[in-house]
């Protein structure tokens, strides 16, 4: 069933690609040594592990030192914000974020308020743009750290993150950037855009799940989470995980090398299902902003229509997400999704909202018919 259904749920998870699979294999039975080992075994994995470092940090234009394996990027993000806060309680004891960040990073701000910590929480605007002028206002002298994504999950809006390092810069704040969303389909420079912590996770871009990474600039100090042996220059303890960091380390240099490419076709594909949706003649509205999003990401609202019933009804044939989150089997309890939300988008919109995201795999085919399946399914409960 699963190889005919359409899949445009690549926000969520990706496959992984062959040659990634290909590098990975021999690092799940023949050299299966721990890299901390220091006999053939050993090293073998270790210089394994530091060529897959070395890619990833080219893939982000850093230094292969600057990367830290972690188990994805809600370790990754947890590691930034807990990790710098702590290191640096005795300049300060506050943070500011944004109301629609991942919850690895919202969740984090909650847990670290328990701690002492302050965390001011900036609203964006109708398009899940965070203004830079708001960011510079609510940095104060305590201040430590901002952390705010580079794209949104669910409406694919992009942040403009050089200007908010400048301005981090200036006020002398460290700046954290979850780049989850962002690697692979848009270019990804921690030396273009003036970050101190970023965050990156292998399964966004057709690598393994379970491995991520957490670059630190140099000469920035964080406190550990995990604590044990001396992996990771001591700032992360635990066996590396050497197969997916290997498969990762290949997945980063596949994406970045075929990155404009990528970019130009999900642009195409998104742009395709998008016009077809919009002049399928129901009423629809498209989330996000329209001039800064990713290419491949698409937030399109229905009004009166329940996206659960959608994806319910069309499980079988195309996978897609909605943009809100169902606690209950009660239709009645369903809520909109904390990032419409933010963008004050009514209830009876919010609750009619999907996400396409596209990837390399999709065709021009597949969009048109997910359209057209879509357009089907609400044309048969607005006229029922």
């Amino acid at each position: 069933m699963l190889c005919r259904m359409i899949y445009l749920d690549y926000n969520a998870t990706t496959p992984l690609i062959k040659e990634v699979k290909a590098e990975m294999e021999p690092f799940l039975d023949l050299y299966f040594g721990n890299p901390s080992s220091p006999h053939a075994y050993g090293i073998a994995s270790k210089q394994a592990l530091e060529a897959a470092r070395r890619r990833i940090a080219d893939s982000i234009a850093c230094h292969p030192d600057e990367i830290i394996f972690t188990s994805g990027g809600t370790e990754a993000n947890n590691l930034a914000i807990i990790g710098a806060t702590s290191a640096r309680r005795n300049y300060g004891n506050r943070i500011v974020t944004s109301s629609i960040e991942h919850p690895s990073v919202i969740e984090t701000a909650k847990y670290i308020e328990k701690h002492g910590i302050a965390a001011v929480i900036l609203e964006p605007d109708h398009t899940g743009r965070i203004e830079p002028s708001k960011i510079k206002d609510a940095i104060t002298p305590r201040t430590i750290l901002v952390s705010i994504q580079i794209a949104n999950n669910e409406i694919g809006t992009i942040q403009p993150i050089a200007e908010i390092a400048e301005i981090c810069r200036q006020k002398k704040v460290l700046l954290h950037a979850d780049a989850v969303q962002a690697l692979g389909k848009i270019n990804v420079s921690v030396a273009e855009l003036g970050v101190d912590l970023l965050t990156i996770s292998s399964h966004k871009v057709y690598g393994p799940k379970g491995v991520g990474a957490l670059y630190l600039r140099k000469g920035i100090d964080i406190d550990s989470l995990l604590h044990g042996g001396g992996q990771e220059d001591k700032r992360r303890a635990g066996t590396e995980n050497v197969s997916g960091i290997v498969g990762f380390g290949k997945a980063c240099e596949i994406a970045v090398s075929n990155l404009k490419e990528n970019s130009e076709k999900f642009l195409a594909l998104r742009d395709r299902f998008e016009e077809l949706i919009i002049t399928g003649g129901i009423e629809a509205r498209i989330n996000g902003n329209p001039f800064h999003r990713l290419p491949n990401t698409s937030s399109i609202s229905f009004k009166g229509i329940s996206s659960e019933r959608l994806i319910r009804k069309l499980s079988n044939e195309l996978a897609i997400s909605a943009a809100s989150a169902c606690s209950t089997c009660n239709p009645d309890e369903w809520r909109s999704s904390h990032v419409l939300e933010a963008l004050k988008v009514s209830k009876d919109w919010s609750l009619g909202t999907i996400r396409i995201s596209v990837g390399v795999p999709t065709s021009q085919s597949e969009v048109e018919t997910a359209a057209q399946l879509i357009e089907n399914y609400l044309n048969t409960e607005i006229f029922k």
